[in-house]
């Protein structure tokens, strides 16, 4: 199985870390960055072919690859737009490099390894991970679940009170999804809003056409997204505490 991981973003809310370097170099322990986290957790998934997708700052990222995972099977994807699209546009640029299966994960997640034993696992062949412990908040990315679990609306319009929880950005689709995935993603950049969208409406409108996302409950396994100083603050207080690399 491959795995797609989007790092194409400036992260402007975490200036002036991110001024000269991406928010996935970032260390969140002496020695450990985010992607580096990211990766080895992959690997130790048993997945070792990736599609990395880069835009701000890719030399450096290439460049980070290339030296720590020398023998990393990857396939570079170049986002040359990276500062006027959004994640929507990222992962529509590899849909050449995804063959099957794959998994999604946004390179800006610092997360227990053990959350990708259990997507792997879960029987759905497509599913999502959700966190439904804790708070979430207007700008999260919320979900609401029928009876059997099965993603019903996924998007941060989400009434907070309405939510089952938040998607934490870690995806796993089956052949067809993806290819209907892919579909509904180039309908939506031909002349539509698409390229400024996040993927998460992609997703609404492949479950509106019939098939199903199931959400997986990650529950209590801890993650982080990092978005701003003191998301990354916190990060690194937790990253010892997390089972991520070793």
């Amino acid at each position: 199985m491959q795995a797609v991981i989007l790092a194409a973003g400036e992260a402007r809310r975490l200036r002036p870390l991110t001024v000269t370097q991406p928010k996935c170099l970032l260390e969140v322990t002496d020695g450990t960055t985010v992607l580096d986290a990211t990766v080895e957790n992959l690997l130790w998934a048993g997945v070792d072919e990736l599609v990395l997708v880069t835009g701000f700052c890719a030399e450096r990222i290439r460049a980070h690859v290339a030296a720590r995972y020398p023998r990393l099977r990857v396939q570079w994807v170049h986002n040359e737009r990276f500062a006027t699209t959004n994640n929507a546009f990222s992962l529509w640029l590899t849909r050449e490099a995804v063959r099957g299966p794959f998994l999604l994960l946004d390179a800006d997640i610092l997360f227990d390894r053990r959350i990708l034993a259990m997507l792997l696992g879960v029987k759905h062949q497509d599913a999502l991970a959700v966190r439904t412990a804790g708070h979430w908040s207007e700008e999260d990315m919320k979900v609401v679940l029928d009876s059997q679990g099965f993603v019903q609306t996924i998007s941060k319009g989400v009434r907070v009170e309405s939510a089952a929880g938040e998607s934490i950005g870690i995806e796993k689709f089956s052949a067809q999804f993806a290819s209907a995935l892919f579909a509904e993603l180039g309908r939506r950049m031909d002349g539509g809003p698409g390229a400024q969208e996040f993927y998460e409406a992609s997703f609404q409108a492949v479950i509106d056409a019939g098939l199903r996302l199931y959400g997986l409950d990650i529950s209590p396994l801890q993650c982080v997204e990092i978005d701003t100083l003191e998301d990354y603050r916190q990060a690194r207080e937790v990253a010892t505490r997390l089972c991520i690399v070793g």
